[in-house]
């Protein structure tokens, strides 16, 4: 079910009209009405004004009673869409909760490919971080760090292969170099990184048994 729906499911079982919504909201009725069709467009903030005005949780907005069969999974979920939402944020309060994973499971899960992308022809080399998490049998990259490098400062700029190179056992100096430069300045450098958030929400969902 959309959240959109939901929302109007909730208000509609309260007997509340979108009149008296707006008036709990302090705006027009009209504005209310494009509140209730935006769904899943709405920020965090937004959703919790809605859901102080219907007299539920924001769980209750976003997953439904029905749905709400692992409360920690709820939690990671609401919080994963928090940082969706902040886009300066996003990034950083992401990987946060990549790092926490092994501490959050209580395994370790999360694991690093490091190397560097080439294209020799085209003199593009590209160092990157990539962060992922085997579980069931199925892999989950949930952040990638990319950088351009010079020719000179790569490692691999030898091969004339084009495609990814990965950092050997022996080459873990230089993987650590790539790895802290990945997560060093992250709000200054978040461009450097692509989130999978859909990827990072299926992870959860794997690792928690699923909800609904």
């Amino acid at each position: 079910m959309s959240i959109s729906k939901r929302i109007k499911d909730i208000r509609e079982q309260k007997g509340y009209t979108q009149k008296y919504m707006a008036g709990k909201l302090s705006i027009d009725q009209t504005n209310y009405g494009r509140f209730e069709k935006r769904g899943k467009k709405l920020t965090i903030e937004q959703l919790e004004s809605i859901a102080a005005a219907l007299g539920v949780s924001l769980k209750d907005i976003l997953f439904g009673e029905a749905e709400q069969t692992n409360p920690d999974l709820s939690k990671l979920e609401i919080a994963l869409l928090q940082c969706k939402t902040q886009n300066l944020y996003f990034v950083d309060n992401a990987l946060k909760f990549i790092l926490n994973i092994d501490t959050l499971l209580q395994k370790p899960l999360v694991k690093y490919a490091i190397g560097e992308i080439l294209h020799p022809k085209q003199k593009d080399h590209q160092a990157f971080v990539r962060c992922y998490c085997e579980l069931n049998n199925e892999v989950f990259t949930l952040a990638t760090w990319q950088k351009p490098i010079s020719q000179e400062a790569s490692h691999f700029a030898h091969f004339e292969q084009n495609g990814e190179h990965l950092f050997s056992d022996h080459q873990r100096k230089e993987a650590s170099q790539y790895k802290d430069a990945a997560f060093a300045n992250i709000q200054q450098n978040h461009h450097q990184w692509t989130i999978n958030f859909f990827n990072l929400t299926g992870f959860f969902r794997a690792a928690f048994g699923g909800v609904g």
